[in-house]
């Protein structure tokens, strides 16, 4: 080592290489503009530099901006860059504007002006005034305009293993319209959302947001793992194989048809989303979470469409507001409920069923420490059984039926009009039982077609709460229950 270069030194320099070269071994994928001109692209990089001289550019401003310049494969360099900014004027706007409308380019532009002029700082007020006249001689859209923001702040804050990604991704109600071609913005795949295909999926898919565009049809057995997913138009996921399993994803507005033999999800939270299902054999969700924000959207957020051998729905959240939370339309030998919660399911908007839970045909059920609050519907808010679903046991263990507000109606109309469970048609062999629960401002319309019935209610509460008999009734169908119906008849006679 020479006198002159002390460690420092060598180490700081040493470091500026390192860092000159993560422009060549980390590139970014082909931008989505490397097919223009070479005046073309040119064009469009002295205006995306123009942007930055407002205030100094960083050292990551430099470099991310080198990066944007390979991926274009445009030859170069950033000090001739610059003296194509100090030439910018009326003419060179309006070739850049007029190039922008023939390709398309306003999304492009905007993301990756957002993402280099927000890199490490925040935008100046000038930089602001300036995109958002870019925006308006561009007529870009609100829809496109929140796109391009959502995707750039997602770029802006991509972490490479990021551990809370499924945390960030339940959090970030994206919705996303992408009325534009994506492909432009190819080069932000890897640190936005990348385009799904079958092929991705066979490859493995974990750890990535994905945009899933047109109809993926998967006939193989699928596993997916720790995946955000955003569903936009036409997008669509049709599987039918031996097994299909979730863990740890997120589903934005997805529409999944699945018509496996066995399904399971596991931690997967599903957000204004609609799941047809017609798995054969078993299906399973434990810990998952159902939400519907989109008051637009009315069909059912789970429906089960043919028979299924057993389904066990486990630690599940359901705030499916104003659709129905599960619609089990065939024949469920085996249903188990156990530890769950529906709040602020179903619709009252309308003269169909529409009940947080709905059971059409002959099945038998277990409902287990579950709660049933605030849903809606014109009868049977929290559970309507049809008349095809008679027989079979019915077992509710340790449940609670609350609704939170008092029914300003009389209470023969509230109990048969307005009730929070309708059981229709149950037949002697169906073992019909509520144990151990609550019934707060919840009414129940049991519909009995014999008087065989006894301990249909066992330690039950009762809190103006009652009980509508159209049919047959008998004293010893409740068992040691309490009541407070603030002077009201428990019972109401059809």
């Amino acid at each position: 080592m020479s006198n002159n270069q002390q460690p420092d030194s060598i180490l700081n320099r040493l470091l500026n290489d390192m860092d000159e070269m993560q422009t060549s071994r980390h590139p970014l994928q082909p931008h989505g503009i490397v097919s223009l001109q070479e005046d073309e692209k040119r064009l469009y990089a002295t205006f995306l530099a123009t942007l930055l001289i407002d205030q100094p550019i960083s050292t990551s401003q430099s470099r991310l901006l080198m990066m944007l310049l390979d991926s274009m494969k445009l030859s170069i360099q950033l000090p001739d860059l610059y003296v194509s900014v100090a030439e910018v004027d009326k003419t060179k706007l309006q070739a850049f504007l007029k190039l922008a409308d023939e390709k398309a380019l306003s999304p492009v532009f905007l993301m990756d002006a957002l993402v280099l002029c927000r890199l490490d700082k925040s935008l100046t007020e000038n930089q602001a005034k300036s995109l958002a006249e870019f925006v308006n001689l561009m007529s870009v859209d609100d829809a496109m305009l929140a796109d391009v923001v959502h995707l750039s702040n997602k770029v802006l804050r991509y972490q490479e293993n990021n551990e809370n990604a499924v945390a960030d991704a339940i959090n970030d109600k994206a919705s996303l319209t992408i009325d534009f071609d994506y492909e432009l913005l190819k080069h932000w795949y890897e640190f936005s959302y990348q385009v799904l295909t079958v092929e991705d999926l066979k490859i493995g898919i974990g750890g990535k947001s994905w945009l899933v565009l047109d109809t993926i049809d998967i006939n193989y057995n699928c596993e997916i793992k720790n995946a955000n997913f955003i569903f936009v138009g036409n997008g669509l996921i049709i599987a039918n194989s031996q097994n299909f399993s979730l863990k740890n994803c997120v589903f934005h507005k997805a529409k999944l048809d699945l018509g496996q033999l066995n399904i399971s999800f596991y931690e997967t939270c599903f957000f204004d989303s609609t799941l047809n299902i017609s798995g054969k054999h078993s299906v399973s969700f434990e810990k998952c979470m159902f939400d519907n924000q989109n008051e637009n959207e009315n069909k059912d957020f789970v429906s089960f469409i043919s028979r299924c051998d057993s389904i066990k729905i486990c630690e599940c959240s359901f705030t499916t507001k104003n659709r129905t939370a599960l619609n089990f339309k065939e024949e469920i030998p085996s249903l188990e409920v156990v530890n769950c919660y529906f709040e602020n399911c179903g619709n009252d908007k309308t003269n169909f069923i529409k009940s947080a839970v709905i059971i059409n045909k002959y099945s038998a059920f277990v409902f287990q420490n579950t709660v049933f609050k605030d849903n809606v519907s014109k009868n049977g808010k929290d559970i309507y059984v049809m008349s095809g679903a008679s027989q079979g046991k019915k077992i509710f263990n340790s449940c609670q039926f609350v609704q939170s507000n008092k029914k300003d109606i009389s209470w023969e109309e509230f109990s048969k009009n307005e009730s929070s469970l309708c059981l229709t048609k149950i037949y002697q062999g169906s073992d019909i039982k509520f144990n151990d629960s609550i019934f707060i401002n919840s009414a129940t319309h049991m519909v009995l077609e014999n008087n065989g019935y006894e301990s249909i209610f066992s330690n039950c509460i009762f809190k103006y709460s009652p009980v509508y008999f159209p049919n047959y009734y008998r004293e010893d169908n409740f068992v040691n229950c309490s009541y407070e119906n603030s002077g009201n008849s428990n019972v109401i006679r059809g």
